[in-house]
């Protein structure tokens, strides 16, 4: 049985709690309010992140309490990390600013035997933490961009990783303060032990995921560049092969989907149930609805460039929340879509395979909700936290010894205008305080 934790905010974008769900749809609410600064109680932030780990076959989340600054650059976080124990219990271990962890917006993490690599978006650096000592270091971060006079910055959108090369990192690239002129993207392969990292380039704009299979292929997602009402048509797949570091010549296009459905956002790739998931997602014309799809195909017709036609066809999901995740556990796919925490059923897909186990409404024992009195206005972020999913099936030959486990989190993609309110209402809050 896998464990879901969640995000949850409050309407005015300026108080967050974590709560949890699992695959029978029992519910804890919340499990963190705040986190404890040398015996003081620091609220959580309207933005908090949440992802979970596995270390030492025991299940562990980090919870950063994000905090806007200015549109586009760099935010500050008060980062804990707990321990769950076989009842769901939360204990918080450690807490640190973002300065003194080196991030401040994980978007990802992998664990390798006693190390945490945690990838950050704000910086485009990848940090190690000791989980014995809880010291950290830089491994990696990835050099900014000068185009025609312009320095575009790079981005930590998502982490993998596989035994026989390392660290997969993609990332995207803005101009400070910028939420929409793109530069294209690019994929580092990272060894562990420091020596140098290779990089693909020239990865289609705004990519917002990577998945890694067993054979070494990277399957990246990206939206093509800003987000647009009714989906970007410049939405692809992706993929890199990590033994030749080549980009594949026949990605995934928006002209695959189904005649009547070709509107992007191929947001997500995950591999569960012997087959491959893809997600769809967009907003409709008015940013009033988002539309959510799922396609059940395999690694090779996405390396053709093909989907199929095995999928739910849209689903719509109001309000009108841009929070995504395909999360593979144990015994489930966990899928996010907007404000609800689900699951889907194995075998082909149809509207009816995708059951709802939470949304972000207020918990009663006459629903569905993990919000509290407080926090029950969005889901903005999600994670597998019991029941992750090891990765040592991705470790080839002399590696197979090496524990390692990847950590795949929920973030709302959000307009730049909704943004623009969310750190005005964070810095209002904080001026309280």
């Amino acid at each position: 049985m896998s464990t879901l934790a969640c995000g949850v905010i409050n309407a005015a974008y300026n108080q967050g709690i974590v709560s949890t769900v699992n695959t029978l749809g029992a519910r804890g609410v919340p499990k963190v309010t705040y986190i404890d600064v040398a015996g003081t109680h620091e609220t959580i932030s309207g933005d908090p992140r949440v992802l979970g780990y596995k270390y030492n076959n025991a299940n562990y989340a980090m919870v950063a309490a994000y905090t806007y600054t200015t549109l586009g650059t760099p935010g500050t976080a008060r980062v804990a990390l707990f321990s769950i124990d076989s009842s769901g219990n939360w204990t918080q271990l450690v807490q640190k600013p973002s300065a003194e962890w080196g991030f401040s917006n994980p978007y990802g993490l992998v664990v390798i035997d006693s190390n945490l690599y945690v990838q950050d978006y704000d910086s485009g650096a990848i940090t190690v933490v000791n989980l014995s000592t809880y010291a950290t270091s830089t491994l990696y971060t990835m050099p900014s961009v000068t185009s025609g006079g312009t320095i575009y910055l790079p981005h930590g959108n998502g982490l993998d990783y596989h035994a026989d090369y390392g660290l997969v990192a993609i990332y995207s690239f803005l101009p400070s303060g910028s939420y929409s002129n793109y530069y294209a993207s690019k994929l580092a392969i990272v060894p562990t032990d420091g020596s140098t990292a290779d990089v693909v380039s020239g990865l289609n704009n705004n990519v917002v995921s990577v998945t890694v299979d067993s054979s070494g292929i990277a399957y990246v997602t990206s939206i093509g560049g800003a987000q647009q009402a009714g989906g970007n048509s410049a939405s692809k797949i992706e993929t890199v092969n990590l033994s030749t570091l080549a980009l594949g010549t026949t990605p995934v296009t928006i002209s695959a989907l189904p005649a009547g459905q070709q509107k992007g956002d191929f947001v997500d790739v995950a591999f569960w149930d012997s087959a491959a998931y893809v997600l769809r997602a967009n907003y409709d014309t008015n940013y009033s609805e988002y539309s959510y799809q799922l396609f059940k195909t395999d690694g090779t017709s996405l390396q053709g460039g093909t989907l199929g036609t095995n999928t739910t066809g849209p689903l719509t999901a109001t309000p009108a929340d841009a929070t995504w995740l395909l999360a593979p556990a144990v015994d489930a796919l966990w899928f996010v879509s907007g404000s609800a925490a689900n699951i889907v059923a194995s075998g082909n897909l149809s509207s009816t395979s995708v059951t709802k186990k939470a949304d972000h409404t207020q918990y009663s024992s006459a629903n569905q909700g993990i919000g509290d009195e407080n926090c029950h206005s969005h889901l903005n972020t999600a994670s597998v936290v019991i029941n992750i999913a090891d990765q040592a099936a991705r470790d080839a030959g002399a590696d197979a010894a090496v524990a390692a486990t990847r950590t795949k989190v929920a973030f709302k993609f959000v307009r730049p205008e909704e943004l623009e309110e969310q750190a005005k209402a964070q810095t209002a809050a904080a001026k309280q305080e």
